[in-house]
């Protein structure tokens, strides 16, 4: 059996998948809510110059 010096941080660990899950889902709304604002094709002329991954 293992024993951890600070299980709580055991416990932590747990919570990463939800949070993953949490920020997909923020990006997934944000994408749809852009999409429901405008056309897709003005959509990517103005964000063009927006580095996605910067954000």
């Amino acid at each position: 059996m293992f024993r951890f010096a600070d299980p709580r941080w055991l416990w932590a660990l747990a919570l990463v998948p939800g949070l993953v899950a949490l920020v997909w889902m923020a990006a997934r709304s944000r994408r749809d809510a852009l999409e429901r604002f405008a056309d897709s094709e003005l959509v990517t002329k103005l964000t063009e110059s927006v580095d996605a991954r910067a954000r």
